[in-house]
């Protein structure tokens, strides 16, 4: 009987007391801090159940994990998806999870950051598609992940896999699985098999569990092992997962069973129950009763994503079995559990089911092209896609399968700007206008054009868009409205006449487009940016005496207009927040002042002013730091609009805007703080393909090369940069310097939230000779380039002139950091009135003048400036790349379908040379015609270091006098000619048939080959040749050369 005290035994106590501990180390401490750790896996009722305890007890809550991987099961998950979607969290800037081993010259082994792993697993995660896909849709991880060496550093490629993804069919994936998995078991490293479906879970691990009992590694008594959940035992030595939280049943170092943990088994005690030791420290065990071993324990060679979440191994692999898939969440979990390496296999489908089914023939018609662009033979067995392809498509549809949950707030939230939205009330408004202004045209035309006319313009498809324009000509000036239907309709007497024969039916949609184009031309156009008193710029719908039995929807639509002032207002005060708070923008420093709240009239109209001005800039993407930009001199529409919008400023200041039709008085605000009249700020680098609205990568692009930009306007200060931007005519206030520190700009991003995936996929980044990220652009003046839509897809940038010393200046880089534009998008052309070759940053860089008025060089103003601004040439930069056919089909079709006299210049180094030869190639045979080449004197490598050097007059006797195309493709051919040999002369006569003048039309073909002919004796004289060949013309028959001097 052991001592009592107060009624309780010393062991009482014990067990009291611990039974307090127990129960604060569960409590929440008062004003202490919880950390919910995976807590993406959290449902939203438990984390309010949560909440509000840490609510109770004054404790602060701290959620972290990963939103991009799995979800709460169930319902209600994805808040911590939310919060970021919010901006309301906090994210680590570098990823120390992936591994490499390296051994150094002294045969030591050292353990790095795998940053290539790293960079694959981000690109997985944030769903990036990879930008240098030609012409398909390819997630950029599938890109990066067949990149990736295995884990002896090796990297494989061939048809059944490249670097982590494998494909095989037949089984062949299970058994390479099944065997890497038993070596690393029976090696004793720490390995982890994920498969993709549970079906197959089961089967993998009870095929490893048997071998290894073959093997004598697991004990095989079946006496000594014990049942688990499911069909399959355990016994000593076996590896299992524990799938239910123990809180009572610790470790010695006091850690509890948790769900996913995994042991192995130490021994099968003789009531069922297993002695554990973790897996990661084998000298922390526990003990679980047969009970708990039978409902809550599983074999764990092999789990699923799912479960494999929080896991951390030293090698991953998925399996993924033929018909099985995973999202991409689930994807990125799997691929995320190895430190030193994750493969992914995939069970390829047979080939003979695969046949005549749309994945099949895409791959053959994709190795067909490959076959055929290389000019390999190929027979019918070789179109068959590989595994590799098979597999790659299967890791290309998870990789772009996000099954990311949605919470019930951001669920309401769209429901809401879907029904109460702006941009749906807008749309339920036009509705509502055509319904009741529709009858009216209608009418209109029923009158002027009769009603058979009438009709068939009202089924064209483009009566949509003559009925908009309608009610926005009605509301502006209805009079001149129904004059112009009225005379347009007497123009055409009702009918259309064609080839002198005149038809019974009209021409309904060329009725309907010039009617549209006159009501749009003569009063939409030229109202755009006038201060016309509509309410948040909807056209007014007017009421009509003889049409009101459109009351039920007039009712409706007033109702709308209700909603819609509501929603505008707030908008609008969002707007206007942003444009006059302490982050205002520059531009709206040099706009009217704000007038005081004792003139509401006035304020109202200012409001209106600034709201618009605003829409201007967003719509033809300003982004100069004065209101209304550069004038965009091509864009009629653009033209009105800014002008309007200038008169109104103008109005507002007491002065119009320089650049408008008027002058700014000496010494009035307006001219001091309006626009700069440099012609250097007035070009803008333009892209001359327009991309669609809903290009969301270039979206993507233009908002992280936008934070880029200002970050290097930021940088300008102080710089280089600035003199130079001074001394060549550019504002200086808008130019941008990229540091010359080598990540500088990779780190200031990071601290922004912009990852290093990010940079990379807009090209703002490259591998450096460590193979590790630096920035592309260092110690560069970087000009920004942009799409028909103003958004910028890329940069350009000049080196500091003091990278070149001797050289003759400095050049422009060459590259650009938007691979689509560099490889095979588009050209640079400025977009400013008439066109005149003059000085810009880099070789071949031209710029136009604009219109109407020269353009001052400051501090050149030579008569050669002035010979050189009247020249009638149309200068056009290609960004820095090689000719492609993309931007000849581009410049063809400003042209109307030909280039008309091209002259190139691609500069004098070989890579120029080749260039032009390429060019050549290009060209269409009637364009070889008339195509020349512009041969800069000697000691010259480019225009823009003849004009720096002051030599304008020779460049433009050089622009006045070029040399045809055929002759400069000849003298390329025979620069590396030794025509001291006859055999070295014969191969220069057959490329110069083959390559000149085969591919010139029949009418210059004997004039080339005279030409080359006059080379070849010039050539072979200065080689001091005792025999040489001669190039036949075309009349003397199809042989191309003909031996022997007596034929000359």
């Amino acid at each position: 009987m052991s001592e009592r005290d107060g009624g309780l035994s010393s062991g009482d106590r014990r067990r009291l007391a611990k039974l307090y501990a127990d129960r604060a180390s569960n409590e929440i401490p008062r004003d202490g801090i919880v950390i919910l750790d995976e807590a993406s896996m959290t449902s939203t009722r438990d984390l309010e159940k949560i909440t509000r305890l840490c609510e109770e007890r004054n404790a602060r809550l701290i959620l972290t994990g990963d939103p991009h991987q799995l979800a709460a099961p169930g319902e209600g998950g994805g808040f911590l998806g939310y919060m970021e979607r919010q901006g309301r969290t906090l994210k680590l800037t570098s990823v120390w999870r992936f591994l490499k081993k390296t051994v150094d010259g002294n045969g030591e082994t050292h353990t790095t950051v795998n940053r290539d792993e790293v960079e694959a697993g981000l690109a997985l995660r944030g769903g990036m598609t990879d930008p240098d896909a030609d012409g398909m849709r390819r997630m950029l991880a599938t890109s990066l992940y067949e990149r990736l060496p295995d884990q002896d550093g090796n990297l494989v490629a061939n048809r059944n896999e490249a670097g982590r993804i494998h494909g095989g069919a037949e089984g062949s994936m299970e058994d390479k699985v099944f065997n890497l998995t038993l070596d690393a078991l029976t090696e004793g490293r720490n390995s982890l098999l994920i498969v993709a479906t549970n079906n197959d879970l089961s089967s993998i691990n009870e095929r490893i569990t048997t071998s290894l009992q073959a093997r004598g590694k697991v004990d095989a008594d079946p006496h000594r092992r014990t049942a688990l959940k499911g069909k399959l035992t355990a016994g000593k030595g076996d590896v299992v997962c524990t799938r239910k939280v123990d809180r009572r049943n610790e470790d010695q170092k006091g850690g509890f069973v948790r769900n996913g943990d995994l042991w192995t088994v130490e021994e099968v005690r003789e009531d069922g129950g297993m002695r554990l030791s973790r897996r990661d420290d084998p000298t922390s065990t526990v003990t679980v009763s047969a009970r708990y071993a039978r409902e809550s324990c599983e074999l764990g060679y092999a789990v699923t994503a799912h479960r494999s979440q929080g896991m951390t191994v030293d090698y991953g692999n998925l399996w993924v079995p033929e018909g099985g898939s995973v999202s991409s969440e689930l994807l990125y979990v799997a691929l995320t559990r190895g430190r030193y390496c994750n493969d992914v296999w995939i069970d390829t489908p047979d080939m003979q089911a695969l046949k005549n089914s749309y994945v099949y023939n895409h791959w053959r018609d994709v190795n067909r092209e490959k076959f055929e662009r290389t000019h390999t033979a190929y027979s019918e067995a070789d179109l068959e896609p590989t595994p590799l392809q098979l597999a790659e498509d299967k890791f290309n549809t998870m990789a772009a399968n996000s099954q990311a949950p949605v919470t019930a707030t951001e669920t309401r939230d769209q429901h809401a700007a879907e029904t109460k939205g702006v941009k749906h009330l807008v749309n339920e408004r036009d509705l509502l206008s055509d319904m009741i202004m529709e009858p009216r045209l209608y009418h209109q035309i029923e009158n002027a054009y009769g009603e058979d006319t009438a009709n068939l313009m009202r089924h064209d498809g483009r009566w949509e868009r003559l009925l908009n324009t309608y009610t926005q000509s009605m509301a502006i000036d209805p009079a001149r409205t129904g004059e112009i239907v009225s005379a347009h309709a007497g123009s055409m007497n009702g009918m259309r006449r064609s080839g002198g024969k005149l038809f019974d039916l009209p021409d309904a949609p060329t009725l309907v487009k010039e009617l549209n184009d006159n009501l749009r031309g003569s009063i939409v156009v030229p109202a755009k940016g006038r201060d016309l008193g509509w309410k948040h710029g909807l056209a007014p719908i007017p009421r009509d005496d003889v049409n009101e039995g459109d009351g039920n929807v007039r009712r409706l639509l007033e109702q709308n207009e209700r909603m819609l002032d509501e929603a505008f207002d707030r908008k609008d005060g969002e707007r206007l927040d942003r444009l006059t708070g302490p982050d205002a923008p520059k531009w709206m420093e040099r706009m009217p002042p704000r007038p005081l709240l004792d003139d509401p009239e006035g304020l109202e109209g200012w409001r209106r002013l600034v709201l618009d001005v605003d829409a201007y800039r967003s719509g033809m993407g300003v982004t100069a730091n004065y209101p209304l930009g550069p004038v965009p001199r091509k864009d009629e529409a653009g033209m009105a609009w800014r002008r309007n919008l200038s008169k109104r400023i103008g109005e507002a200041m007491g002065a119009a805007l320089p650049g408008d039709g008027s002058t700014a008085p000496s010494g009035s605000a307006e001219a001091e703080a309006g626009e700069p009249e440099t012609w250097g700020a007035e070009r803008r680098h333009v892209i001359v393909d327009i991309r669609p609205e809903d290009d969301k990568a270039a979206d993507k692009a233009d908002r992280i090369n936008r934070i880029i930009l200002e970050h290097w306007r930021e940088m300008a200060e102080g710089t280089w940069v600035e003199s130079y931007a001074r001394d060549h005519g550019l504002d200086a206030s808008m130019v941008a310097y990229a540091p010359a520190q080598r990540h500088a700009t990779v780190d200031w991003a990071r601290l922004k939230g912009i990852s290093f995936a990010d940079l990379a996929q807009v090209g703002l980044v490259t591998k450096d000779q460590h193979n590790m990220g630096a920035d592309r652009f260092r110690d560069r003046l970087m000009l920004p380039i942009q799409d028909g839509r103003g958004r910028i897809v890329a940069f350009t940038g000049l080196r500091n002139p003091g990278w070149i010393i001797g050289s003759g200046g400095a050049g422009m880089v060459k590259h650009s950091n938007d691979g689509r534009l560099s490889g095979n998008r588009g050209i640079v052309r400025r977009r400013q009135g008439k066109q005149a070759p003059a000085a810009h940053f880099g070789a071949q860089r031209m710029v136009r003048e604009p219109s109407g008025r020269e353009r001052r060089d400051e501090g050149r103003e030579a008569s050669g400036n002035r010979r050189i601004s009247r020249s009638p040439i149309v200068p056009l930069a290609s960004c820095g790349t090689g000719p492609t056919m993309r931007q000849l089909g581009m410049i063809r079709g400003e042209q109307g379908g030909k280039l008309s006299s091209p002259m190139l210049c691609f500069g004098a180094n070989e890579a120029g040379r080749a260039d032009t030869a390429r060019m050549w190639t290009m060209l269409q045979p009637g364009e070889r015609m008339t195509a020349c080449g512009l041969i800069l004197p000697g000691g010259a490598n480019s225009p823009w270091e003849m004009v720096e050097q002051g030599r304008v007059d020779e460049l433009a006797g050089c622009l006045m006098n070029p040399k045809p195309l055929y002759e400069c493709v000849t003298d390329t051919l025979a620069e590396r000619v030794d025509f001291s040999k006859v055999e070295d002369q014969a191969m220069f006569l057959q490329r110069t048939q083959q390559d000149v003048i085969d591919l010139l039309p029949d009418g210059m073909k004997e004039r080339a080959a005279i030409y080359v002919d006059d080379t070849l004796e010039q050539e072979t004289a200065e080689a001091g040749a005792e025999d040489r060949l001669h190039a036949a013309l075309p009349a003397m028959g199809p042989e191309t050369v003909t031996p022997g001097p007596e034929l000359g």
